[in-house]
């Protein structure tokens, strides 16, 4: 567990190492956090729980638009923190999916450009092909 008082400093320990999971304070004064989190959320992949005292469902609204994967209203239940693992896997198996996605995408495109090729062969096979014309 890392602790950080400001973004900047988050934003530090990010780029030295790998975390699985963030959790952050919704209101840290004088501080960006929605503009963190979607840098967090869009660059590094990383699940984001925001949580505050603030339990409006705009404040709820605006953490999730922002990208947080869920927003916890203070005072916090120790369950919580038992479950927040969840997070954690269904994150990795998104990143999993999206990449199985992407090798099927480059599979097919590739199959696309072999079949393509093998077209292009054969049409030039027919094209290269000399015709002689009986001359009367």
């Amino acid at each position: 567990v890392t602790t950080c008082s400001t973004t900047s400093q988050a934003t530090h320990f990010l780029s030295r190492q790998h975390f699985d999971i963030i959790v952050i304070e919704t209101h840290i004064p004088q501080q960006d956090t929605y503009g963190f989190v979607q840098q967090v959320t869009s660059h590094l992949k990383i699940p984001v729980i925001m949580m505050s005292l603030d339990n409006r469902t705009c404040s709820v609204m605006d953490s999730i638009s922002n990208g947080a994967c869920s927003y916890w209203a203070k005072p916090l239940d120790e369950n919580l923190f038992k479950n927040m693992w969840q997070h954690v896997v269904r994150q990795h198996l998104v990143q999993k999916e999206s990449e199985a996605k992407g090798l099927k995408k480059l599979g097919r495109e590739h199959l696309v450009q072999k079949e393509s090729e093998a077209k292009g062969l054969k049409k030039r096979g027919r094209d290269d092909e000399v015709h002689v014309s009986k001359q009367p």
